[in-house]
């Protein structure tokens, strides 16, 4: 809450629930000092993300408590040992994302071995849809079929496991 401004609660409480129920699917290590928690790192175990043909890491969160362990090396520590634990579940890249206004938290990993990845980060908000008019569609024929009162109707349902054939 100190860095964000508001509590995680929510979030970590269920990431624990998760690593607890299926500890193949994260990485989750607490660092102690002094019996007294100084530290944390949470990492998403990831499987054919993006086309990838091997399992990777995302880091989730990472944080170590400022007052008494700030620049003692923790949060380096804390990723140290999340490499040796990826690497013992044959996982060879951990990547994650960061704000890039947030120099402080960019100059950490970067002093922690991380770089720009090749991928690129997109966003679009959800709270409403877009325009028809925003629409790019570069095929005449196509989008003349969509207007077509003949066209077949599309409807959108959630997935379900009889879809896995197709999707695959």
């Amino acid at each position: 809450q100190v860095l964000s401004g508001h509590s995680r609660r929510g979030f970590f409480g269920r990431r624990l629930d998760h690593a607890a129920r299926d500890p193949a699917a994260f990485a989750a290590l607490a660092a102690e000092r002094d019996g007294h928690f100084a530290g944390f790192v949470l990492a998403r175990i990831e499987e054919g993300e993006f086309g990838a043909t091997r399992p990777e890491a995302a880091l989730d969160a990472i944080g170590v408590d400022l007052v008494p362990v700030a620049r003692q090396g923790v949060g380096r520590l804390l990723l140290d040992h999340l490499a040796v634990d990826l690497r013992g579940r044959g996982i060879g890249e951990l990547a994650t994302q960061v704000d890039w206004t947030n120099h402080r938290l960019i100059a950490f990993f970067s002093r922690n071995g991380f770089f720009l990845a090749p991928r690129i980060v997109l966003e679009r908000g959800a709270s409403e849809p877009m325009p028809s008019d925003a629409w790019q569609v570069d095929d005449t024929e196509a989008r003349e079929a969509e207007e077509s009162p003949e066209a077949p109707l599309v409807r959108v349902r959630s997935m379900t496991r009889g879809d896995l054939a197709a999707l695959v």
